[in-house]
């Protein structure tokens, strides 16, 4: 058994809202343990009333739970 370092466990969010976007960056590992913090971070986003871009090049592991929500936000006008 191999055991996984807490800061592998966390994601860290950051909103940024320009005048055309609400930009998300998820920077670490998303799951089960932080899925309040992100649909938190999602319905935030949506509230805005503009376009969202996630940004996930700093992403290391994204769950069902982060796919269902991008899916979601996709399809959402």
């Amino acid at each position: 058994m191999q055991e996984r370092p807490l800061e592998d466990l966390l994601v860290r969010i950051t909103e940024h809202t320009r005048p055309n976007a609400c930009v998300l960056a998820l920077l670490g590992s998303t799951g089960a343990w932080n899925s309040t913090a992100l649909e938190g971070a999602f319905h935030d986003a949506r509230a805005t009333g503009r376009p969202l871009v996630v940004d996930l090049t700093g992403l290391r592991f994204g769950d069902e739970v982060l796919l269902g929500l991008l899916l979601h936000a996709y399809a959402s006008p």
